[in-house]
C-alpha cells in the first residue's frame, strides 16, 4: 500500500520538475528557442485553449483516481496511479501544463487533501528570488544614480521608481497567493471526468476575480504612497500605454524553456491571437456596457443582444472564463479554433489577451514574459497598470448603475466615534471603541485575551479611554526582514551549486483588536463586524480601502461587549496565520482552534499572505484610518471558516457574504460623503492611527 510520505514525494517531484535540456541563451532566435510541446509555445493559464488541455488531464487524472477506489483500492493508492499519469504526461506535455493539471486535481479532487502543494522556496525557488538582487538595489540607492544606460536590469532606484516595489511585487507569498487563486477559481471552472472542460465554476466567481483585483490594487497603491510614489495609472491601449522601464525577471527566474523573456520598455504590438485594436474594440464594448447596463452587440447566431449587466457576468465576460455571456461550450475539433471564436467575439477575451500582450512585449513570439504566467505575473509592475484599467470597468458600472445605500438595516450595535474626555480632545476618527494592544503586552496565554479585555476595557472601565498606554498602542509597527531561500545544490549545474540567496520581506509586530459594540435592543442579536483599513489621504476614495476583516458576533440583549479579535484571525489571510522565515502553511487540523478543520487543505491555502496584512508605513509614522461597521448578520449569514481566507477566496461551494463584495464601499456615496456617512451612523466608527516602518536605515530603496 502506497505510504502517504511517498505520494508527496512524487507530488514534489512533478511539480518541481525542470526540463533536461539547456536553456536557451537570451539573444537566440525565435526559431531557436520555439517549444516543441503540442501547444506550439509554453503554456500559459491565461490561455482558455491551454487551460483546457490542462483540464483535460486532471480530469484523466480524477476519473484514474476515482476508478482505483470504486475497486476498492486505497485512497493513498488511487492517487499514487493518478500521480503516475502525471508523471507520465511529462515526457509529451508542456510540463508548466501537467503542474497545473496535477494542482487542480490535489485541489479539487477529494483523494488529493492529504497532499500539499509545497511553497515556491520548496518546489521552484528560483521563483523566490529577486529579479535584481537586494544588495544591489541597496547600492545603488545609497550611491550617485547611473542614468548611462536605459536597460531595466541595471537601471537604478533613482531613475526607475519601480524598482522600489520590487519587494512587494516579487514577494513569494503574493506570487503563490495569485497563482493559487486562479487554481482555485479555474477560469474553465472544476472539471469532472464527465465534463473536463465545461466545468462547474465556483459561486460568484466573476464577481470574487474584480473584487480579489480590486483590493490587490488597493494594497499595492497604498505601498506606493509610503513609497513616495504616485498612485498607479491605468494601461489606455494606445494613448498612455508606453511603459519607460520594461521588466527584466532576472537571470533565476526560469521556465519550463528556459529564461521568461524580459519585457521591453515601450508600447504593445499586434500578437498571434489579436491585434491591439481589436483588442482596443473589445474594450470599448465592455466599457460601454459598463457605463449603460446592458450588454449589446450580437451573439453567436448573429441576434442582437439587450443582457442587464451584473457584476458577476461582468467580471465573468472581461476575464474572461466559461461564464461570459460570449462562451461557446466546447463540443469537439480543435481547441485552438475555439478559444480564437472566443477572442473573436464582441466581448472577446480582453482581461487574458491584454496577459498575453504583455508577455510577448520582449520580441520572441513564441517565448513569452512573466505576464504570460499566473505564478509570477505579479512581479512585473505593469500587471499592476493593466489591473487599474480593468477595476475601471468595474467602477464604470458601480458609478453609473448602483444607487448609494441608505444604511436603513443597520442593526441595533453603536460603536462609539468620538473621545469620552475633555472638550479639546472630541475630535471625528478617535473611536474610543477601537482599541489595538501588541501580542507581547498581553497575558502570554491567547486563551485568556478575551477574559483579559472584558475586566481592561469593558465593565466599570467601559467609559474609559485607551488610546496608548499600559497594553494599548496607537501605533502599528512593521519591518523589513530578511530569509535565506537555498536553491537545490546541482539543480542548474551539478558542477556548480548554487549559494544561499538572502531575499528581503516584510513582517508586522502582531497585534490584537479590541473593539466595544453595545447592543441597544433588549433582545439577542448577531453582527457582522467589517473593518477596512485606509491612508489618510485617500479616505474618500473607495476604492482605497483595504479589508482587514470580517466576522460574526453574538450579542446579548443590552449587553456592552469587548471583542478580542486577534489579527492572526483575519479573514483576509491564508490560514493559520503563519509568517516567514517558515516556507510552509502548517497543516490544517489539530487541537489548535485557528487550525482546526475538516476541510479540504489545499483550499486553505487560498488567501492573502499575513507577513502583508498591513501595509509597511513610512520611517516617521503614516497616518491611517480604521474603520469597523456593524451589520445585520441575520441579512449578511457571513458564517465562518478556518480554512483559507473567506474575504478573497470564499468558501468550499458558497460565498460566505450575502452582500455585494466589498460594502460599504462598493457602491458610490453619492451627495454625501464616506465621513458623513460615519457622522450618521451609530453602527459605524473610525479611529486614526500611525504604521511606522520601524528599520528604514536596513532597506534604503
Amino acid at each position: 500500500m502506497a505510504e502517504t510520505t511517498d505520494i508527496q514525494t512524487q507530488l514534489d517531484s512533478i511539480l518541481s520538475h525542470k526540463p533536461t535540456t539547456a536553456p536557451p541563451q537570451r539573444g537566440a532566435t525565435s526559431a531557436e528557442t520555439a517549444p516543441t510541446t503540442p501547444l506550439g509555445r509554453r503554456f500559459s493559464s491565461f490561455r482558455l485553449d491551454h487551460v483546457a488541455r490542462a483540464n483535460m488531464l486532471a480530469a484523466r487524472l480524477m476519473e484514474i483516481a476515482q476508478s482505483a477506489s470504486n475497486s476498492g483500492e486505497t485512497a493513498e493508492d488511487a492517487v499514487e496511479k493518478a500521480l503516475g499519469e502525471a508523471q507520465n504526461a511529462l515526457a509529451t506535455e508542456d510540463p508548466e501544463l501537467v503542474k497545473f493539471a496535477v494542482k487542480v486535481f490535489v485541489t479539487h479532487h477529494p483523494h488529493g487533501t492529504a497532499l500539499r502543494i509545497r511553497p515556491f522556496e520548496v518546489r521552484e525557488p528560483e521563483k523566490a528570488l529577486p529579479s535584481v538582487p537586494h544588495e544591489e538595489l541597496i547600492a545603488a540607492a545609497t550611491s550617485a544614480p547611473d542614468t548611462s544606460t536605459g536597460d531595466a536590469s541595471t537601471t537604478t532606484p533613482s531613475t526607475n521608481p519601480e524598482l522600489k516595489l520590487n519587494w512587494f511585487r516579487e514577494d513569494p507569498k503574493i506570487n503563490e497567493h495569485h497563482e493559487h487563486w486562479h487554481v482555485v477559481y479555474d477560469i474553465l471552472g472544476v472539471p469532472s471526468p464527465a465534463n473536463p472542460i465545461g466545468g462547474q465554476l465556483k459561486d460568484r466567481q466573476g464577481e470574487l476575480f474584480l473584487y480579489m483585483h480590486r483590493q490587490m490594487m488597493a494594497r499595492y497603491d497604498t505601498e506606493r504612497l509610503c513609497a513616495g510614489l504616485d498612485l498607479v495609472a491605468a494601461w489606455q491601449y494606445y494613448a498612455n500605454n508606453v511603459d519607460p522601464w520594461g521588466y527584466d525577471p532576472g537571470p533565476y527566474l526560469t521556465g519550463p524553456q528556459g529564461n521568461y523573456t524580459a519585457r521591453t520598455p515601450g508600447r504593445w504590438a499586434d500578437i498571434q491571437e489579436s491585434t491591439v485594436a481589436a483588442l482596443q474594440a473589445r474594450g470599448d464594448h465592455l466599457f460601454e456596457a459598463a457605463q449603460s447596463g446592458y450588454f449589446g452587440g450580437t451573439n453567436h447566431q448573429g441576434q442582437p443582444r439587450h443582457l442587464r449587466v451584473s457584476i458577476n457576468d461582468l467580471g465573468a465576460t472581461q476575464e474572461a472564463d466559461i461564464g461570459s455571456i460570449e462562451a461557446v461550450p466546447y463540443t469537439s475539433g480543435d481547441l485552438a479554433t475555439w478559444y480564437q471564436n472566443l477572442v473573436n467575439s464582441y466581448y472577446g477575451n480582453h482581461h487574458n489577451v491584454g496577459h498575453d500582450m504583455f508577455a510577448f512585449m520582449g520580441g520572441n513570439p513564441s517565448h513569452q514574459g512573466v505576464m504570460g504566467d499566473t505564478t509570477v505575473a505579479v512581479r512585473d509592475h505593469v500587471f499592476f497598470r493593466w489591473h487599474r484599467h480593468i477595476d475601471d470597468l468595474l467602477q464604470t458600472f458601480q458609478q453609473y448603475n448602483l444607487e448609494p445605500y441608505d444604511f436603513s438595516d443597520a442593526p441595533p450595535v453603536r460603536i462609539r466615534k468620538r473621545a469620552l474626555g475633555l472638550a479639546q480632545f472630541d475630535v471625528p476618527n478617535r473611536s474610543p471603541d477601537i482599541i489595538l494592544a501588541f501580542a507581547k503586552d498581553l497575558p502570554p496565554d491567547q486563551s485568556t485575551w478575551q477574559a483579559f479585555g472584558e475586566q481592561t476595557f469593558g465593565g466599570d472601565n467601559w467609559d474609559k479611554e485607551f488610546f496608548s498606554g499600559g497594553v494599548t498602542t496607537d501605533e502599528l509597527q512593521t519591518s523589513m526582514l530578511q530569509r535565506t531561500i537555498n536553491i537545490e545544490p546541482g539543480r542548474e549545474d551539478p558542477q556548480n551549486p548554487e549559494p544561499s540567496h538572502t531575499i528581503w520581506y516584510l513582517d508586522q509586530e502582531e497585534f490584537v483588536y479590541f473593539i466595544r459594540v453595545e447592543n441597544q435592543q433588549d433582545q439577542p442579536t448577531k453582527a457582522t463586524l467589517r473593518l477596512f483599513l485606509a491612508a489618510e489621504e485617500n479616505v474618500e476614495d473607495r476604492r482605497m480601502w483595504i479589508e482587514m476583516d470580517k466576522f460574526e458576533y453574538e450579542l446579548a440583549g443590552a449587553q456592552k461587549a469587548v471583542i478580542c479579535r486577534p489579527a492572526a484571525l483575519s479573514s483576509v489571510i491564508r490560514k493559520p496565520g503563519v509568517k516567514p522565515p517558515s516556507a510552509e502553511q502548517p497543516p490544517v487540523g489539530g487541537s489548535d482552534p485557528q487550525t482546526a478543520s475538516e476541510v479540504e487543505a489545499n483550499y486553505c491555502d487560498c488567501g492573502w499572505p499575513y507577513n502583508l496584512l498591513l501595509p509597511r508605513g513610512t520611517g516617521e509614522g503614516k497616518r491611517f484610518r480604521l474603520f469597523v461597521m456593524a451589520t445585520d448578520w441575520n441579512l449578511d449569514d457571513v458564517g465562518s471558516t478556518s480554512c483559507g481566507s473567506m474575504s478573497f477566496c470564499g468558501s468550499k461551494n458558497q460565498y460566505p457574504d450575502n452582500r455585494e463584495m466589498g460594502y460599504p464601499f462598493n457602491h458610490p456615496f453619492g451627495d454625501r460623503t464616506i465621513a458623513d456617512v460615519v457622522t450618521a451612523q451609530e453602527n459605524i466608527a473610525t479611529r486614526d492611527i500611525n504604521i511606522r516602518w520601524t528599520n528604514p536605515g536596513d532597506y534604503p530603496v
